[in-house]
This record gives C-alpha cells, sequence and structure tokens, in this order.
C-alpha cells in the first residue's frame, strides 16, 4: 500500500467490548486521564507535518466531513502530547497515524485512546535502530537458507516489514483482520511482533527462493506486500506458528535482544554488537544440563541442545561442559577431508527414521568457542562452513567457553574433565602465553598466518612452500549456487579415488585459472565440501594408465631449482572420457599461456 494511505474503515464499528479488554491486556485501566495534562499548545518540532500527513491518510478514506474533522483533531492532539511527553519527533511513515485509526474508531473517550497506544507503543512497537539485526539472527536460527537468500540479495529485513512492526499489520492490513489480530496480539505480556514476522515471511519461502532472478527492490516489494493475503480464518494457525517460534528461540536471546528493543523510549538502547554476529548469539546460564541431555534452562520442554566445542582438542581435554563433543576447527585447515567426516557425523547425531534426514530433526546446535576476544574474532570469520549446511537452529555462546567457566566458577568441578593445571582460565598468567608461530598445534595462529599471506600477496594463487599448502578455501557450498558462478566452464562427475582405492562421489569445476574438487557430503545432497582449490599453475603432471583411460592422476607442487616440491597428489576415476580432455585441455591452455 503506497504513501499513507490505509486500510477502508468498516462500516459500523463494534469494537467498544474489545477496548475494553485491551486496557485489561495493556495494563491502563489504572492509568486515568494524562490527555488532562496536555495544554493544547500544537506548536511542535514537524506540526505542519502532522497535520499533512493525517490529512493524506484520511483523504483515501473517504469519510465524510464530520468524521475527518473529529478524527483529525483526535490524531493531532495524541501525536503531539505523545510526542511531546515522549521527546520522540513526529516522522512521515513512522506507524503512528495508521495505528490510531483503529483506536479512534472504537468511539471511547481520548484519554483511554490515547492511554492504549501510549501501551502498544511501549509494549509492542520494537525501536527501529534494533530491528535489521534482531530479524537477521532470528531468521538464520529458524530459517538459514531463506535468510542467506535475503542477505545474499542485500534485502533489508526490516526493510521489507518496517510498516508491519510499526503499525502491527494497520497499515497495510484490512480492519478486520487487524482487530483480530489484535485482540489475540495484546493478550501477551511478551512482544510477539518478530515472530509474526517470521511466520509471514517463512510461510511463503518458496515463493521468495523462486526470486532469485529478480532484483532486491523487486524482493522487497513483493515481501512487504504478503499480509494482503492473510486470512482471518488463518488466525488460530498464525498465532500457533509464531508461538513454536518463540518456544524454539533461546530465552537469553529475546533476555539480550528485546529488553532495549521494547519498552518506553527512554530506555531503549542501540544493540551496538549485534552486527558482528553471524549467528544467534546464546549466554552462558541458557545451558542446563539434565543427565545426559543439555536442555534450555527456561524452554526445557522444547530447546534441547547439542553442544559443539570449537576449541583444539588440547584446551577441550583441559576442561569443557558436560555431554558436549569436540569439533576442533584446525582440523578444517589441515585435514579437509577429515573436517568433512565430521561434520557429517555431526549431522547424523540423532537416530534416523526410513526417509529422514539427520538435519531435518530439531536438535539445536550450540557452539561454543573459546572466548578469547582475539581468537574468537578470527575464528568467526570462517563460521561459513557450518552456516552453509543450513542446518536451523545453530547459536553460539556468547563469550566463549570463558563465559562457561565463569558461570561455574564457584563449583568448577561441575564441568566436565576439568583440569586446573591445564585449563588456560585457572591460571592468571594463561592467556598471556601465546602459543608461537612454529608450533603446529596453535590454531589461531596458524589462522593469523593464513590471513597474512593472503593479503600480502596480490596473487591468491602464488607458489608457496610446503607448509603452507593448507592455505586453501575449504568450506562448505550449495551445489546450484556453485554452478551458477559465472566463472564455472565446466563442471564434473567423478569420484575421488583415496590411497586404499576407496571412491568418494565429487565434482571437477573447471575455471579460467583454476580448478576444484567439490566433495559429496551423503547426509545433504544438496550440499559439498570444496576440499581442492589449485591454480593450474601447481599441476607438475597429469597422466592416465594406457589400460584405463578413465584414470586421471594429477601431482600438485612446484619447482625449487632442481628440487621437486609435491603438495599433493589425486586420482580420480572420470567415467565420461571426454571430460578428462576438458581438464587435460585447461591446464595445457594454462602452461602454454605461462609460458608465451
Amino acid at each position: 500500500m503506497a504513501g499513507t494511505s490505509g486500510p477502508p474503515l468498516p462500516k459500523r464499528p463494534t469494537l467498544r467490548k474489545d477496548s475494553y479488554q485491551w486496557e485489561m491486556y495493556l495494563k491502563v485501566k489504572d492509568k486515568g486521564d494524562q490527555l488532562a495534562r496536555f495544554d493544547n499548545n500544537f506548536e511542535i518540532i514537524n506540526a505542519k507535518s502532522i497535520v499533512k500527513n493525517i490529512k493524506n491518510f484520511l483523504e483515501s478514506l473517504k469519510l465524510s466531513q464530520d468524521e475527518t474533522k473529529s478524527i483529525t483533531s483526535a490524531m493531532r492532539t495524541i501525536i503531539t502530547f505523545y510526542s511531546k511527553t515522549t521527546m520522540q519527533p513526529f516522522e512521515k511513515n513512522n506507524g503512528w497515524i495508521e495505528l490510531l485509526l483503529p483506536l479512534i474508531q472504537m468511539k471511547h473517550p481520548l484519554s483511554v485512546v490515547y492511554n492504549l497506544f501510549e501501551a502498544i507503543q511501549e509494549r509492542h512497537i520494537p525501536y527501529a535502530d534494533n530491528c535489521e539485526h534482531t530479524l537477521r539472527l532470528l531468521f538464520l536460527y529458524h530459517d538459514p537458507e531463506l535468510a542467506q537468500f535475503i542477505v545474499r540479495k542485500r534485502v533489508s529485513f526490516y526493510g521489507f516489514c518496517k510498516k508491519w512492526t510499526s503499525t502491527l499489520f494497520a497499515g497495510i492490513c484490512q480492519q478486520e483482520l487487524v482487530i483480530a489480530l489484535w485482540k489475540a496480539l495484546f493478550r501477551y505480556d511478551e512482544p510477539m511482533i518478530f515472530y509474526f514476522v517470521l511466520v509471514v515471511v517463512i510461510n511463503n519461502r518458496e515463493q521468495i527462493l523462486s526470486m532469485k532472478d529478480e532484483n532486491k527492490d523487486v524482493i522487497t516489494r513483493t515481501i512487504s506486500s504478503l499480509p494482503k493475503f492473510i486470512d482471518t480464518k488463518d488466525i488460530l494457525h498464525f498465532f500457533t506458528t509464531a508461538e513454536y517460534y518463540k518456544k524454539e528461540t533461546p530465552f537469553s536471546f529475546e533476555f539480550e535482544f528485546f529488553i532495549p528493543t521494547f519498552g518506553p523510549p527512554e530506555k531503549h538502547a542501540t544493540l551496538t554488537e549485534a552486527a558482528s554476529y553471524v549467528c544467534l548469539p546464546i549466554i552462558a546460564d541458557e545451558l542446563e544440563v539434565d543427565g545426559n541431555i543439555v536442555r534450555s534452562r527456561e524452554n526445557s520442554k522444547s530447546i534441547e541442545f547439542l553442544v559443539v566445542d570449537l576449541r583444539s582438542a588440547k584446551e577441550f581435554e583441559a576442561g569443557h561442559y558436560p555431554n558436549s563433543i569436540n569439533l576442533d576447527y584446525s582440523i578444517h585447515f589441515q585435514n579437509p577431508a577429515l573436517f568433512a567426516d565430521k561434520v557429517e557425523e555431526l549431522l547424523n547425531k540423532q537416530p534416523l527414521e526410513a526417509g529422514e534426514l539427520a538435519y531435518q530433526f530439531d536438535i539445536h546446535f550450540c557452539f561454543v568457542t573459546s572466548g578469547r576476544d582475539e581468537d574468537d574474532s578470527l575464528l568467526l570469520t570462517f563460521m561459513d562452513p557450518i552456516l552453509e549446511t543450513r542446518l536451523k537452529f545453530i547459536c553460539i555462546v556468547k563469550k566463549g567457553y570463558k563465559a562457561i567457566h565463569d558461570f561455574f566458577k564457584d563449583d568448577l568441578d561441575r564441568l566436565q574433565d576439568h583440569n586446573p593445571e591445564e585449563c588456560l582460565y585457572c591460571k592468571p598468567s594463561s592467556p598471556k602465553k601465546r602459543l608461537k608461530p612454529s608450533d603446529e598445534k596453535g590454531l589461531f595462529n596458524k589462522l593469523k598466518r593464513l590471513r597474512y599471506t593472503e593479503k600480502s600477496s596480490d596473487n591468491p594463487f602464488q607458489s608457496r612452500s610446503s607448509s603452507s599448502q593448507a592455505v586453501r578455501d575449504f568450506r562448505i557450498v550449495s551445489i546450484e549456487r556453485h554452478v551458477d558462478n559465472t566463472q564455472i566452464m565446466h563442471f564434473i562427475t567423478c569420484f575421488l579415488i583415496s590411497e586404499s582405492n576407496q571412491q568418494q562421489k565429487c565434482w571437477v569445476s573447471i575455471t579460467p585459472t583454476h580448478f576444484e574438487v567439490l566433495r559429496a557430503i551423503k547426509e545433504r545432497p544438496d550440499l559439498a565440501f570444496i576440499i581442492v582449490k589449485r591454480p593450474y599453475s601447481e599441476v607438475l603432471t597429469i597422466s592416465s594408465p594406457s589400460n584405463h583411460p578413465d584414470i586421471l592422476k594429477l601431482t600438485f607442487g612446484e619447482m625449487q631449482g632442481q628440487k621437486k616440491i609435491i603438495y599433493e597428489k589425486l586420482k580420480f576415476f572420470i567415467p565420461h572420457l571426454p571430460d578428462i580432455e576438458l581438464i587435460r585441455n585447461a591446464v595445457v591452455s594454462d602452461m602454454r599461456a605461462s609460458t608465451s
């Protein structure tokens, strides 16, 4: 609905009974007549804008002259007094006008309308500055594929639902539907609007995901219009689904993000760290051990966590959260194939029924980092392989293991396998003992060297010594999106043969400068691990046995004088022989170009 045009008015509003209920639900029955303090001075900032926007809005409703005059006076009085009282200037399209219309149509004293309006603003309308990243994190948690699509298309989460959240759908839906929504919404003591947004968008996820060829403006307009198609008969399902999303959201996220976002304007606070979170953060005391299970302390009936500790094996063995498992992130760089196996194992932590996939279960994955700011800021830049799995319910403990250790500080024996002599947080001097660059077990220092090496070179594929061959782009990708990459000239299905002659399905991507090997993930046919990414200049030999032309062998490395440095050897079974020629031609063409 463009501009400030509003929904049509019902012919005979019968809302008097509802308003009394709302006074009770919104806890304003004892507020009294706050408007008695209004001095009828309408001289405030944006005073002319208030009158102009009210006029434009009411003109679209085709009301009688008396109705227009009455509603204009009521809106002007309430907006002016509210703006003065809260020190919030009126802004065009901030939702106040649309929100007031159904309330004024109740034909109650203006003081009651004002009290309801004030309570709705404080209890249900979010602080705009916090909406974007709060919504982003909620979508990442409940529907990561859809969230990543929205992010990739550069669509603003708050941009498509600003009118929904600022007016509680009054700015876009028919008034009959708005009243039905409000009847149920105001019964809740806590804000539900963000969960309503999830329901509307996720219910239409297939339509949104099909718009991969559309630009962000078209996608934004399409999503923004979705509430127009809600029917009153869908209200029960609407609220049931919203309650489901709420129950499946860790309570500590609401505590951290909702308190600064909802409430009186003077208590609003900008969530300065929100933009830095790559997935939904929770606090350490969210977790609670229940026998062999880790549950949410508040949402114990619906949330069960699988705690995954991303620290090194050495740190994990010195103490960890009870019942957690270790996924040493350094393996991602040292041995990508092994890391792929460990992620597959992680995906299969739940027993499967016939035809079901592990990632369809509603288990909540809670990742734990070291908690050291220097390490975590580096590690979180490498979270893509985990996020790309599209697993829903992925969260991370804020401040990592350090926060967990602090939570148990009065009873550290509750930590599993805790060893005070080896624990980095039990020894005051331990944080200062950083691992030396020469220490091959030091993940984070290796990542620092990796980052430095990448930044210090204009050529990401420049020859490196064998000690740095781990500097590659190992990550999990969507096969469909990977194939759509305009740099990929050929995408070849084949099998990677291990040293023990085991075959693993994979794909080879041919680009103008390099080729990649993608390993299949058994339980996720839509995803693959990039386990090799090599420039053609690193190919030392390429050959096929005469008795097996469908076998292709490649050796990667570099020549240092007369010495041959081998990085790795790969062996493929490629059933379609012309595909072997495609790989050969790409390598030979690059060699010729380099020679010339």
